[in-house]
């Protein structure tokens, strides 16, 4: 495991949401201050807006993405990344991921988080 997300899964298990570990993890290169990251990324917990829709972790990831991609391409990038995280993580929306109507859990949120960071710094060396 990559030491970004090994630092985001210590977010996450330090009680942030996924959305805000996953930003926590690239705090130095956002230039952003904790509280602000944290206001940023509130509003993605529990799959965007508490609505069990996307994954907070992804669309952190797309954030990060979006600000230290440097290649150009971000929206390919983005969609590599979104199909990427579905094929390692089972699904992109909170409620498959967890299992809300199947009882199955496919994906628990630590591991989210560590796929999207992993996926994402993928992305970014290219």
């Amino acid at each position: 495991m990559n030491e970004k997300a090994l630092l985001a899964e210590h977010y996450k298990a330090s009680g942030y949401n996924c959305a805000v570990s996953v930003l926590l993890a690239y705090q130095q290169e956002l230039g952003m201050d904790k509280e602000a990251i944290n206001k940023l990324g509130m509003p993605f917990g529990v799959g965007m807006g508490a609505q069990k829709a996307t994954c907070g972790a992804l669309i952190a990831a797309g954030m990060v993405l979006g600000m230290l991609n440097k290649s150009g391409a971000t929206i390919a990038k983005s969609r590599q990344l979104i199909l990427g995280f579905e094929q390692n993580s089972g699904a992109i929306c909170c409620e498959d991921l967890k299992g809300v109507k199947t009882g199955v859990v496919l994906c628990p949120c630590n591991q989210c988080v560590t796929n999207a960071v992993t996926l994402l710094e993928e992305l970014l060396a290219e």
